[in-house]
């Protein structure tokens, strides 16, 4: 990592993982998700943020990082 980098950290079982902040528009709580009919494993669903649908992706699973069975308390990083 270079020196002064910031990153924006986060942790799934125990790793700990870290985004470069310039790739980040904001985090944000998860919002209530839509189910997407046949979408890859990586797809958790649509969600509707400020009237913009977003797709929100499983971190654990594009980093092969086994998740918690539940969402609730979770965050989104947009």
């Amino acid at each position: 990592i270079e020196k002064g980098r910031q990153l924006c950290t986060f942790n799934l079982e125990g790793a700990s993982f870290g985004i470069p902040v310039e790739q980040i528009q904001e985090v944000v709580r998860l919002l209530p998700l839509t189910p997407v009919y046949r979408a890859p494993d990586v797809v958790k669903g649509l969600m509707n943020l400020r009237g913009q649908m977003c797709v929100a992706l499983s971190p654990g699973k594009i980093l092969g990082v086994p998740e918690g069975e539940t969402l609730e308390g979770k965050m989104c990083i947009i």
